[in-house]
């Protein structure tokens, strides 16, 4: 078997592509993973800043927001 510069040049640059598109995969599993994370963390934040908000209201004498009011902010 004859293996020409050009053959060896083909197999390299496919080897390349192909680790190229992995990386390019992970990086979008890692990108959709911390996104998740990020929707998430920020609900629970609106959780705790929604129940801090309805005990200051009671704190105050007024009454707790209804659940649809907490759904628009």
């Amino acid at each position: 078997m004859n293996v020409t510069w050009n053959g060896v040049l083909q197999v390299m640059q496919i080897l390349v592509t192909s680790g190229a598109a992995a990386a390019v995969l992970k990086g979008g599993i890692a990108m959709r993973d911390a996104i998740r994370d990020l929707n998430t963390f920020t609900q629970q934040l609106r959780t705790e800043v929604s129940d801090h908000e309805d005990r200051l209201r009671v704190i105050e004498g007024k009454p707790e927001r209804r659940h649809h009011e907490r759904r628009l902010r």
